[in-house]
């Protein structure tokens, strides 16, 4: 296929013995014609205007999606805000709140004095007021906070204290596990080892095994006192 037949495939519609622009909808009658106004101005306007509109709505597109983007922004924006305590404001807010609230007290008390006729000397009063309310609603989110850390540090303590207990029962029941071992061996060796030695030997050995369980004990005990000074003086 020659390349004006490429041209011609691509750019005409083939209407019975004529040819048809798909951009502006002129129609030749042959081949050379419709080269000829492929040439044309009006062809090349044409080609322009298509240009254009599929510019234009490449750009609507992206204004769409960069819509789309921002709109999603603001609602993770407006979540975050929500999920926020009131005492994370920024600095810049506190202030605007504090002002809107300053413009409220001052447009209120004026209309007040106004229709008492005492309008003038009372001012740094009203302001005086006007400090002390501010101070208590910006001290109420302040004090949430420090509520909140109080009962977060609270709650912390809780669970190392549950932790010491927990650890402390499992080495009770470890002694206790180890005790009862001892006292069952010492049962099985009390039937074979008369056989063996005497009965004075036999008192001896049982003796030394007291004695070595009353150390296992007490080397648990020193460890239960050991971690128990060291959550104290953790807090």
């Amino acid at each position: 296929m020659s390349s004006i037949d490429k041209t011609l495939a691509k750019l005409a519609k083939q209407k019975g013995a004529q040819l048809e622009c798909i951009i502006c909808k002129q129609v030749s009658k042959d081949k050379i014609q419709f080269i000829k106004h492929l040439q044309s101005e009006i062809h090349k306007q044409a080609v322009e205007r298509v240009k254009q509109k599929a510019l234009e709505k490449k750009q609507l597109l992206e204004q769409q999606q960069q819509k789309q983007v921002e709109e999603t922004k603001n609602q993770e924006q407006e979540m975050n805000a929500k999920r926020k305590p009131q005492y994370d404001l920024s600095e810049q807010q506190q202030n605007e709140q504090q002002q809107l609230l300053l413009d409220n007290n001052q447009s209120n008390n004026i209309q007040q004095e106004q229709k008492q006729g005492i309008i003038g000397n009372n001012n740094s009063d009203l302001e005086e007021d006007q400090g002390v309310l501010q101070n208590e609603q910006i001290s109420e989110p302040r004090e949430k906070q420090v509520k909140q850390y109080s009962e977060e540090e609270e709650a912390q303590k809780q669970k190392e204290r549950e932790a010491m207990l927990k650890l402390q029962q499992e080495i009770k029941r470890e002694n206790e596990e180890t005790q009862r071992e001892f006292q069952e061996r010492i049962k099985q060796e009390a039937k074979l080892i008369p056989q063996y030695v005497s009965e004075d030997e036999f008192e001896k050995l049982r003796k030394m095994q007291n004695e070595e369980e009353d150390e296992n004990v007490q080397n648990a005990k020193n460890l239960v006192a050991n971690l128990r000074n060291r959550f104290k003086k953790k807090n």
